[in-house]
């Protein structure tokens, strides 16, 4: 079974940036990919870089949905 957000955060522009904007959630493999798609995660919020560093510390995967 998957959890899904459905929800919307609403917020300036610097805090977006600051807290969502993650160019590297998929990791630094990935970097262009994900700074060309201004992809966002949580990783900033949990304290993590990677999905794989979200994984040792957290014992879940995150999928962000390629």
């Amino acid at each position: 079974m998957a959890n899904y957000v459905s929800n919307k955060v609403i917020c300036t522009k610097t805090f977006f940036n600051k807290y969502f904007l993650d160019p590297y959630s998929l990791g630094k493999e990935d970097y262009d990919y994900c700074k060309k798609e201004k992809y966002i995660s949580f990783n900033k919020l949990f304290g993590v870089k990677d999905v794989s560093e979200y994984y040792e510390k957290y014992g879940e995967y995150v999928d962000y949905g390629y």
